[in-house]
């Protein structure tokens, strides 16, 4: 089987789950279902990580992993941040009395940091957005999925020119292109069947995510470059692991979250 059609039948067998657990399960299976998922992609990250020879204080990182999805759920904003206090702190604190509080100290202390903000604190805005409305992951997901599929096909086609080699040599300027018409679209369907949003705030809105998706996909090609591997792992077949399907959901959903509690 080649791997765009193992690609295709693995799109299609993981929507209807995805869209059954957005629309179906209660607060509280939703909240476990995405701390598993949450989990999974940070453990993914200290495989990057580990792959690179970098220090990393596993604890707190994996702590921050769950308390920061779950000060979203019991206490909203002010709970994720309060999460994402304490597992910060716990990076500093277990640092400091540690064995060797001297020993590639900024190292383990950035990496951590970042192993925190990077995946834990992103993706738990899912939260919020589905306690707003369920229609604003699907209309997310719709405009990620239509501009990766869109910029996969288009650059599988037409492209010629690299887009940023150095970090992700397959991509092309017009899979680029063929992207954010992909993510345009996929906002416009979505509001015209589902949602009553103005005309100006679909395109504003679908533009920002779009250019959040693609960031979020080199962010984590750079990591993968950087450590020497090629899948975060192997959970999707012809996809990856739990890092390569949602590094483009992940950075862009605090936006949405911004622009849909500050703007719309």
């Amino acid at each position: 089987m080649s791997n765009r059609l193992t690609r295709i039948l693995t799109a299609i067998a993981v929507m209807p789950p995805v869209i059954a657990g957005i629309i179906w399960l209660n607060d509280i299976m939703f909240f476990i279902v995405l701390l598993i998922l949450i989990l999974g992609g940070t453990w993914e990250f200290y495989r990057f990580v580990s792959a690179d020879g970098k220090p990393l204080l596993a604890f707190p990182v994996m702590a921050g992993a769950v308390l920061i999805p779950t000060g979203f759920f019991l206490g909203g904003t002010s709970g994720a941040l309060f999460g994402l206090y304490v597992s910060a702190a716990m990076v500093f604190v277990i640092k400091l009395f540690g064995k060797a509080p001297l020993d590639d100290t900024y190292e383990h202390l950035s990496v951590s940091m970042i192993s925190i903000m990077y995946y834990p604190f992103f993706m738990s805005f899912f939260i919020p957005l589905r306690e707003i409305d369920f229609h604003w992951l699907f209309y997310l997901c719709a405009i990620i999925w239509f501009s990766d599929s869109f910029a996969y096909f288009i650059g599988v086609m037409f492209g010629k020119r690299k887009m940023y080699e150095l970090i992700s040599p397959k991509k092309s300027m017009e899979g680029l292109a063929g992207g954010f018409l992909g993510g345009i679209a996929g906002a416009f369907l979505y509001t015209y069947f589902f949602m009553e949003i103005p005309f100006h705030h679909v395109l504003i809105s679908s533009i920002l995510l779009t250019g959040a998706g693609v960031v979020g996909d080199l962010v984590e090609s750079m990591f993968k470059r950087k450590s020497g591997i090629k899948d975060s792992g192997t959970v999707f077949p012809g996809h990856g692991g739990v890092l390569d399907r949602t590094d483009s959901i992940a950075f862009a959903a605090p936006i949405l979250y911004f622009y849909v509690t500050m703007a719309v």
